[in-house]
């Protein structure tokens, strides 16, 4: 009887910190929408230390920002990393731009370093799971030898899944490869292409 009583009390507690954490994310992305951001800084605080991704984001944003706190490149790769490390797609490519710059596409930051290979990883993730800004940076980083060995037949591929999803820039990057891609070239892109059209749909069916 003791041992239902406190197990009772357990999920009682889980169903109170779970509800919790939900307003807190909630109320986190509500007061950053409404750029409130001093007010947004200890809320989403609380809502990115009990898990929530997208709360990590916006915690990063500002920090990244200065928007209610002083600035921390420190903090940013803290909270991106942890939210990126649990899949949440949004964030991923913030992070993998700031290994892609070493900072932002303005400067070099303090706290990060250029990393092709690092960026290539972060945006492979999201690209396998149908993500058109991902495909098409893929694409940019096979065609320019970026942390990967060039490979023009990888960058068709990527650039044209890249352009079905809706990202028109591939258009241009396509215009720019075609310009150096063999016949050869292309119709192993071809080929890659309908074996990464699998590859994400084997992932989308999981």
């Amino acid at each position: 009887m003791h041992f239902i009583k406190a197990m009772l009390i357990v999920l009682l507690l889980l169903m109170w910190s779970e509800a919790f954490a939900g307003e807190s994310a909630k109320r986190c992305l509500q007061l950053f929408d409404n750029a409130e951001y001093s007010k947004a800084v200890t809320v989403c605080q609380t809502a990115a230390e009990q898990g929530d991704t997208a709360s990590q984001t916006v915690l990063g944003e500002m920090y990244d920002a200065g928007d209610g706190v002083e600035a921390d490149q420190k903090i940013v790769a803290k909270w991106w990393t942890e939210a990126a490390n649990n899949s949440y797609l949004p964030v991923q490519n913030l992070l993998a731009l700031k290994y892609y710059y070493g900072g932002n596409v303005f400067e070099l930051q303090p706290d990060w370093q250029q990393d092709y290979l690092q960026a290539f990883e972060i945006w492979k993730q999201s690209a396998i799971k149908g993500v058109a800004t991902s495909q098409y940076m893929i694409g940019e980083m096979y065609l320019h030898g970026q942390g990967v060995d060039t490979d023009y037949s990888e960058s068709y591929a990527w650039f044209k899944i890249a352009l079905e999803g809706g990202y028109k820039l591939a258009t241009d990057s396509l215009i720019e490869l075609s310009r150096v891609i063999s016949a050869e070239q292309k119709h192993n892109g071809f080929v890659r292409i309908k074996q990464i059209k699998n590859q994400i749909a084997e992932i989308s069916a999981d």
